[in-house]
């Protein structure tokens, strides 16, 4: 079992300590964890946002390698949320030399959180979903390093639409594009599990699909920010990914992806 984004206090909306939630990953058994809080380089430069706290990044790393001594199990990881401003910020700040684990997000669009109910005000949905799908197309050509695409569908999570589904029949065209762009560049998607309905971040319809252009990356991610929500859905996941082909999460250590046999 493993769990590839979890956040902890150190991130501005984490419920639970870092303890706690490496606790709750033993406990459970997980083969591997990644602690993957945010780092909101975007929010920085957005003014609405600017409140928001930022995370000491020097801190963060030093207590989480420190960790890992005590709990073997654990990855040191980061969320980046991409914008075009925060680019430079992530490609000349991160310590890459020290991180297992690069997350590349997609949160605001157009300088407004893509969660929030201001963010549909005035569009439609093929407006408002179409213009976070090409934010993550446009996200894959970034110029810091990372190792894997969160949580594809994120603009579902608030979506005020009578149908907030993100359908390959309606926005197939760019969904193909950025499954395309992510088998060539080798990188990562993640299966999240953070969401209101019994469902994932992306569907089984768009994994499957990413299957049949030649994905091979598929990891399973909780996105939990407190305790309880470790490991949330795992196994119904890994049934999903198994019926689309899969046959091993890839997870990373030191920047390197490893393969593990989905149990």
């Amino acid at each position: 079992m493993i769990d590839a984004h979890t956040h902890t206090h150190f991130s501005f909306d984490g419920k639970s300590s870092a303890t706690d939630m490496a606790e709750r990953g033993k406990a459970l058994g997980l083969e591997y964890m990644a602690f993957t809080d945010h780092y909101d380089r975007d929010y920085a430069h957005i003014e609405r946002y600017k409140s928001v706290p930022q995370m000491v990044l020097t801190d963060y790393v030093e207590a989480v390698t420190k960790m890992k001594e005590q709990y073997p199990f654990l990855a040191l990881g980061i969320e980046c949320g991409y914008s075009e401003l925060s680019e430079e910020d992530y490609a000349t700040t991160l310590p890459y030399e020290k991180l297992d684990y690069v997350l590349n997000s997609i949160h605001t669009v157009d300088g407004v959180e893509s969660y929030g109910k201001d963010y549909f005000e005035g569009k439609t949905k093929e407006e408002a979903y179409g213009a976070y799908l090409k934010k993550i197309l446009k996200s894959l050509d970034a110029k810091y390093d990372y190792d894997t695409v969160s949580h594809i569908g994120y603009v579902r999570k608030s979506s005020p639409y009578p149908d907030p589904a993100l359908t390959m029949k309606e926005f197939g065209d760019v969904i193909d594009e950025i499954l395309k762009k992510v088998v060539q560049k080798g990188k990562t998607i993640e299966i999240n599990s953070n969401i209101k309905s019994k469902d994932f971040m992306p569907t089984a319809e768009i994994i499957k699909r990413y299957r049949e252009l030649g994905g091979e990356n598929v990891t399973f991610s909780s996105d939990a920010h407190i305790v309880s929500r470790v490991g949330e859905m795992y196994d119904v996941a890994k049934e999903m990914v198994k019926s689309c082909g899969f046959s091993y999460w890839t997870v990373y250590r030191r920047r390197t992806p490893v393969k593990i046999k989905i149990d």
